[in-house]
């Protein structure tokens, strides 16, 4: 068997490895190996294409498992720390018990019956000396999110992509000078 490309071993590597002739001639070894590198190096650039500070401090609340991992991974490659909460208690303890003095908080919505993202934003509020930059993210028509938008500075529909809210975090989390955004050069 002869393969051409990197991209023919990569679907053999997900569907056909274990048919490979034994011992793997010497061209798949060395294309294998090829292939290592290049995702090695793909993870390194992932990881050095940070658009946060790691000093930047995001709490995200969501109810959803896998919305919340992706979301959260995401952002941690981008280079932002991220803390995660899914319920009410568990962003309160993070705030009153840990201590956590978020840069920006990005919540659901529709959490649950108990609370949602615009209570508990208030609700935060309460616990802190500051207003952090708000962003909401919701599968609700925005016409029924009136009552959030005086809290939050942004809301978001889902799903969200994600060029969309990085660049709002991005743009919330800049540097400022005498609340003028540094990045946009502009000089007080």
């Amino acid at each position: 068997m002869v393969l051409s490309d990197l991209t023919s071993l990569t679907a053999l590597r997900c569907r056909h490895w274990q048919a490979l002739p034994r011992p793997l001639p010497t061209e798949v070894r060395r294309m294998i190996h090829n292939m290592d590198a290049v995702e090695s190096l793909n993870a390194n650039q992932q990881t050095e294409s940070h658009l946060g500070n790691p000093n930047t401090t995001i709490l995200h609340v969501e109810d959803d498992p896998h919305v919340a991992r992706s979301i959260s991974r995401l952002l941690q490659l981008k280079g932002f720390n991220v803390v995660s909460a899914a319920t009410r208690s568990g962003v309160l303890q993070h705030i009153t018990k840990n201590g956590l003095h978020p840069d920006l908080v990005l919540t659901d919505f529709d959490l649950s019956a108990e609370v949602t993202g615009d209570q508990l934003v208030a609700e935060i509020l309460t616990y802190l000396k500051y207003k952090p930059p708000m962003i909401i993210l919701t599968g609700v028509p925005l016409l029924q999110l009136q009552k959030a938008a005086p809290i939050a500075d942004r809301i978001l529909s889902k799903p969200v992509d994600s060029e969309v809210l990085l660049s709002e975090i991005q743009y919330l989390t800049a540097p400022r000078v005498h609340g003028f955004h540094t990045h946009l050069g502009i000089s007080p």
